[in-house]
Formats: C-alpha cells, sequence, structure tokens
C-alpha cells in the first residue's frame, strides 16, 4: 500500500477530516469526519486491512470516539464507548485554571487528575501486525474508567 495521509485543516488540524493521496491511482480522496465530530487525529494504519483509525472529538466537547476508515472506500464506522466512557486515548487539552498560560500547579487538575493533553503519550498504542487498538478511557468526570480495545477488520 503506498499512500500519504495528512489531517485537512479549515481552521484548525483535523477539523476537515483526513486527505489521502495514492500515487499508484493518482487520487486523492477526503475521509470526513462523521456527523457530531468537530475534529480528528491520526491514531494509526493498517496496510493489511487498508484501515485508517482515528480519535474524533465530539463537536460538544463532551468526549471522544475513534472512528475506523476504510481507505479503498472512504467509509467511515464510529466504534461506540463502552458505558461510562466519555474519552478514548486522552482527556482534552485543558486551559485556563492555575497557571499562567493555563495548567494547573502539579501537572494536576483540581481533585488531582493529571493535566493531560490531547496527544499523551502511551495513552494509545496500535499494533499492525495484530490489527489492534488499545487505549485508555476516562469517565465524563476525567477519572480513569479502564482500557478499551479494538481489533480493525
Amino acid at each position: 500500500m503506498n499512500a500519504l495521509i495528512a489531517r485537512g485543516a479549515r481552521s484548525t488540524q483535523g477539523d476537515a477530516g483526513f486527505v489521502v493521496f495514492d500515487p499508484e491511482r493518482s487520487e486523492t480522496r477526503t475521509l470526513s469526519l462523521p456527523d457530531r465530530f468537530s475534529t480528528a487525529s491520526l491514531v494509526g494504519v493498517f496496510p493489511v486491512t487498508r484501515k485508517l483509525v482515528a480519535r474524533g472529538t465530539r463537536s460538544d466537547n463532551t468526549g471522544s470516539q475513534l472512528i475506523v476508515y476504510d481507505l479503498v472506500s472512504g467509509d467511515g464506522v464510529v466504534v461506540p464507548n463502552p458505558e461510562g466512557v466519555a474519552w478514548v486515548g486522552s482527556l482534552p487539552q485543558q486551559t485556563g485554571g492555575g497557571l499562567p498560560g493555563g495548567g494547573f500547579p502539579g501537572g494536576s487538575l483540581p481533585g488531582g487528575v493529571p493535566s493531560l493533553g490531547l496527544a499523551s503519550a502511551g495513552l494509545q498504542q496500535t499494533n499492525a501486525k495484530a490489527n489492534t487498538v488499545a487505549a485508555v478511557c476516562f469517565d465524563s468526570d476525567s477519572k480513569q474508567a479502564g482500557v478499551i480495545a479494538v481489533r480493525v477488520p
């Protein structure tokens, strides 16, 4: 599989989904965001199954979900979160708060919850050989709620 993949942007990175450049077919395809999502970030590409997994943030900023795109058809499927899970992979970027420029003393939010960014390392992991994604999950109160494991068909 030969392809170049980039996050699309209208006003911020990822708010236009993804752009796939296929040099073998001399084609460009857009992978649009599903309804109710405002941005997406790349989680991983699975060449054997020709799938792309993204982490989409909901438009109302109340959570995130994994989105599995088929790179051949361009179709996207939203993976439902387990019961009680609002955020998959990481919490949203925290703004305002205790320190200049945002953030909180000691790197934590009120209540001792760690202050995490959107691309916090180690909170999601892909395995292209096993076609799987594993990610830490958080509830609506920003407390860790477990781990989700998804097999990409």
